[in-house]
């Protein structure tokens, strides 16, 4: 039995989800991982790479669990496809152990880059091996001119992504140029480096340009990511959470990066969100361009059907493109809670998966704990809270009915937020208040807390008592500030969360014209007391001028002063 969601279109790519098999894409076992003959240690995480030529396989490090630790792989190993076998490659220079790398094949040639290895280390390095000479090379950082001076070439600055694991990216098939995109080490990244194999350098394709603009990923990492082309990646899901930064983890987002034009592009959701899934291109028949996603953690719905061999359901998987189909080896058995370290085939290509029937439709919309954060905070700050306020300060009609909303719209909302905000705290793996988002939001809830508090403890009026009077107004003040503070850092915030959600323009356009009219209504308010006010005034004064004794009766010295005073002026 396994679990397959449905298949959904990219653009020009189609994304197929699986997460074990199908009626025209066939899963094969090739190798059990249990022969007589040695097999490697069962891992998650590592790097796979096919050489069509030769027909043999490559795989590099990973982890795996071994007496309840985890233990960090540094091994290469070659399957033969033709014979059957594995074979465990000794060389004298080798990567150090690592996991969770970016890597990919073209012709001879199996690359991998970035990683973690041992006590939280991080690597920003790229190494190449050559798989009819099975020996390893690393790239320089920077190929150094022929015009420098080793002593002056060493002192220049160089670009080069900062060490992280995580990241996506990789080689397409005769290309010269390899991609790392996003990831994480001790914060999230959202910047892309391309590495020109020939020229032998880093170059920065896309910077980091934050958690709150809508037109590119926000930094993720345990995302999943292929080269679709030989200058585009398709990355999609991750976590969002962790590293300074917020937001969903798992998310279900899908983003194409074209190093050309050095844009990103947003595609249609269709998969549910997940961490650790991995993708893949399929053979590409008559320049169609199909990719499938499997596996990982997810929160979603799935669909039940039976078939053949079918690997378990698995996370942290390593895949690669083949002449025939997408080779998968290895990861993380989710329901026995193991690593594994079968090889398996999903034979077919991108026309069969044309012929593939869709088992279930496209899902775009999964309900989780930051919806219903966005949802509850908008409910609070950016309905109840503010219209409670509008009714206190611009409705005096009827005291008592006043004072009787604006209780009733402010305990009710507080409630609602303080619901609001437990569920963007429990959506956030670790990092909670290291973002302006987060900073914001706790900024405002401590201060919506305190709001009844100050109108509890405000003391009566009391005309006798100067204290009294003092204390109740100065009460009032800061009741009446907080209130103003909290209210705007709301609305603001609530729109920050729009954007670190990375909302569809149709939700955008509602919230932002909500908002519009919400400080339409405030600024008209706001004229029409202070009119008031002014009208107020004018009539006191002139009842005040009323009691004032004629100026008939004044004495005539008085108009003597208030000539000369005049004159002088």
């Amino acid at each position: 039995m396994t679990h397959l969601t449905s298949t959904c279109t990219l653009g020009p790519i189609l994304l197929l989800i699986i997460c074990n098999a199908n009626a025209n894409l066939t899963w094969h076992l090739v190798d059990s991982g249990t022969g007589a003959t040695p097999v490697p240690i069962p891992r998650r995480d590592a790097a796979l790479g096919y050489d069509g030529t030769l027909k043999k396989l490559v795989v590099f490090g990973g982890r795996t669990i071994r007496d309840g630790a985890t233990v960090v792989l540094g091994d290469t190993l070659i399957y033969d496809l033709s014979k059957g076998v594995w074979q465990t490659i000794i060389t004298d220079r080798s990567p150090q152990s690592r996991f969770s790398m970016v890597y990919g094949s073209s012709g001879y040639y199996f690359y991998i880059a970035m990683g973690q290895g041992h006590n939280q280390v991080f690597y920003g390095d790229i190494w190449r091996f050559d798989m009819r000479e099975r020996r390893w090379f690393k790239f320089p950082v920077q190929a150094k001119p022929d015009y420098y001076s080793d002593e002056h070439w060493s002192t220049l600055p160089h670009v080069s992504p900062e060490s992280r694991s995580g990241a996506g990216g990789g080689i397409f098939t005769n290309s010269t140029q390899f991609l790392v995109s996003l990831g994480s080490s001790n914060r999230q990244y959202g910047d892309t480096y391309s590495y020109d194999i020939s020229g032998m350098g880093w170059y920065l394709v896309s910077p980091d340009k934050g958690p709150y603009q809508p037109m590119s990923p926000h930094a993720r990492s345990q995302h999943a990511a292929t080269m679709i082309s030989p200058s585009e990646i398709l990355i999609f899901g991750g976590c969002l959470s962790g590293g300074h930064t917020g937001g969903p983890c798992p998310t279900g987002d899908s983003w194409i990066f074209d190093a050309r034009t050095m844009t990103w592009k947003k595609q249609s959701s269709c998969a549910s969100p997940r961490t650790m899934a991995t993708l893949a291109m399929l053979p590409i028949v008559n320049d169609q361009r199909r990719v499938i996603l499997y596996g990982g953690q997810e929160r979603g719905p799935g669909m039940q059907v039976l078939t053949g061999d079918l690997p378990a359901r698995k996370s942290s998987v390593s895949m690669v493109t083949g002449n025939i189909g997408v080779y998968m080896f290895g990861g993380y058995d989710i329901e026995r809670e193991q690593t594994t370290n079968d090889l398996y085939l999903l034979l077919g290509d991108s026309s069969s998966a044309d012929q593939t029937p869709i088992i279930s439709g496209c899902s775009p919309m999964f309900f989780d704990l930051i919806t219903l954060h966005g949802i509850l905070m908008t409910l609070a700050w950016g309905v109840f809270l503010p219209w409670g306020a509008f009714i206190a300060r611009y409705l005096k009609h009827n005291g008592l009915l006043r004072y009787n909303l604006h209780r009733l719209f402010q305990i009710f909302g507080l409630l609602v937020g303080v619901a609001g905000f437990i569920c963007g705290v429990l959506s956030v793996l670790n990092d909670h208040f290291k973002f302006v988002h987060g900073i914001v939001g706790l900024t405002t809830t401590i201060i919506g807390l305190l709001q009844p508090l100050n109108a509890c403890l405000r003391p009566s009026v009391n005309k006798t008592d100067e204290r009294k009077r003092t204390g109740y107004f100065a009460q009032k003040l800061l009741h009446a500030f907080l209130g103003r503070c909290g209210i705007g850092l709301g609305l603001a915030n609530v729109s920050l969360g729009l954007f670190m959600a990375q909302s569809n323009k149709t939700i955008w356009i509602v919230w932002f014209s909500y908002l519009g009219f919400i400080l339409i209504c405030y600024f008209f308010a706001e004229i029409s007391q202070s009119r008031s006010k002014m009208a107020d005034k004018i009539d006191n004064e002139q009842y005040i001028v009323k009691d004032i004794v004629p100026a008939s009766e004044l004495p005539r010295q008085w108009f003597d002063r208030f000539n000369k005073c005049e004159e002088s002026l």
